[in-house]
């Protein structure tokens, strides 16, 4: 069973993981949209 705490530390490290990751995301996502693979 995890704490508040620990469930909050979860939970900023998930929207921080979302954050850095989306725009990754959305870069590979306008590439393979232009240059057909």
């Amino acid at each position: 069973m995890l704490s508040r705490l620990q469930f909050k530390h979860i939970k900023d490290f998930f929207s921080l993981f979302c954050f850095a990751f989306l725009p990754t995301r959305l870069w590979f996502i306008s590439v393979s949209a232009t240059c057909p693979l």
